[in-house]
């Protein structure tokens, strides 16, 4: 009871809108579940606040990203201020990174809770990686969705862990989402043979349905350069991420993988620099 008081004080003194008046009081059972109802509304609360911060916090990401390209370690600013990311948990760094660029670059109609599948500490720190089933980052704009799937494997294996699963997880939310869902595979390196079967892009779905998936894989280092540039030139806008992503397709048909990862990169680069401006 005392918690639950100490709880409702802090939400009165942030005016953070809770009803728990359907919940009986009578034991400390439901006591706890009145508690953890308004820590939950106020762990939503926090992490809107922390979502609306990151367009603020860029510069930071990016660094994140250059640490995650080198597989780790730790970036000192000065005696105060330092990040690191720890060897053995890049994988939850990767995802965690990724997700604090979706929302810098903001304007999604869903809530950043929802969007990430992994958990955070009380420091909005990753804990672990997402588990199995579904996909990373599910980034829903008003006009279209963003699936984006990470991973830090880089050998000949990337084919065989991510193929089938990317694939699956953009066939899944083609079906869900009633708006046009763009994939996006980012790797620290991207293996040709993964890129093969990104521009296929087929996939079955129940009844025989052929699907004919948008799925640009990107290196970590090509996302950060086109991420970069948005915000050097004011430009953070999901449509340049989904402009970027249109225009890496148009010669998947074309090309064979060697060439269109060629294009890819000559995409990125030539779009970044009109984005910033240069």
């Amino acid at each position: 009871k005392t918690l639950l008081e100490d709880l409702k004080k802090q939400m009165k003194e942030r005016h953070i809108v809770y009803d728990i008046s359907d919940l009986p009081l009578d034991t400390p059972a439901e006591i706890n579940i009145a508690r953890q109802r308004l820590e939950d509304t106020l762990a939503k609360t926090d992490e809107i606040q922390y979502a609306n911060d990151q367009c603020n916090q860029w510069q930071e990401i990016s660094d994140y990203m250059t640490l995650l390209i080198k597989g780790g370690g730790k970036l000192v600013y000065d005696e105060d201020n330092a990040i690191e990311v720890p060897k053995d948990e890049t994988p939850a760094y990767l995802e965690w990174t990724l997700w604090r660029a979706a929302l810098a670059i903001d304007h999604m109609v869903n809530k950043p809770y929802e969007v990430r599948g992994f958990k955070l500490d009380s420091d909005f720190l990753p804990v672990t990686a997402a588990g199995g089933g579904k996909g990373d980052l599910y980034c829903e704009f008003k006009d279209f969705t963003i699936l984006t799937e990470v991973t830090m494997s880089a050998s000949s294996r990337q084919e065989a862990m991510e193929g089938e699963p990317v694939r699956r997880h953009v066939s899944d939310a083609v079906l869900k989402y009633d708006k046009p869902v763009y994939g996006l595979f980012i790797a620290i390196r991207i293996d040709r043979n993964t890129a093969e079967t990104f521009r296929h892009g087929v996939w079955y779905a129940k009844g025989d349905v052929k699907q004919r998936l948008d799925i640009v894989p990107l290196s970590l280092e090509q996302f950060r350069r086109h991420f970069v540039s948005m915000f050097e030139g004011k430009q953070a806008r999901p449509e340049h991420l989904r402009d970027l992503i249109l225009q890496c397709e148009t010669e998947r048909d074309n090309l064979e993988t060697p060439a269109w990862m060629r294009y890819i990169e000559t995409v990125v680069v030539e779009r970044s620099s009109m984005v910033c401006g240069r």
